[in-house]
C-alpha cells in the first residue's frame, strides 16, 4: 500500500487494486520501472473522484474502473493500449470531457 493506493507487482508489472480516499481530485502514483501499468478492475468503483489526469505510463484500463463515481472528467493518453468494459458504468459522466 502507498497512501490511499493498493499495488500487486509481479516484477516489471504493476498493478492498482484499490483507492481507499476520499479526495475527488487525485494523481496516480509512479511505479519505478514498470513496464505495464494496469489501473485494475473496479479500482475507482464507487469512489468520490470527480476529475483524474491519467498519467503517461498506464498501459491498461481495467473493466468498470471508474464505474459509480461522479466523475465530471478524465484525461486518457496515448499510451493506454487496452481499455475494459463498462469503465464508466453508472457513473455521473458528463462524456463531453471524457
Amino acid at each position: 500500500m502507498v497512501g490511499d493506493y493498493v499495488f500487486y507487482v509481479d516484477g516489471t508489472e504493476v498493478y492498482l487494486l484499490k483507492y481507499t480516499g476520499t479526495d475527488t481530485e487525485i494523481n496516480i502514483p509512479e511505479y519505478v520501472g514498470a513496464k505495464k501499468y494496469v489501473i485494475n478492475a473496479v479500482a475507482f468503483i464507487n469512489t468520490s473522484i470527480d476529475h483524474i489526469d491519467i498519467p503517461d505510463f498506464v498501459t491498461d484500463i481495467g473493466n468498470y474502473a471508474f464505474a459509480g463515481t461522479p466523475i465530471e472528467s478524465i484525461t486518457i493518453p496515448d499510451s493506454v493500449d487496452s481499455i475494459g468494459y463498462s469503465v464508466f458504468y453508472f457513473s455521473h459522466a458528463g462524456y463531453s470531457n471524457i
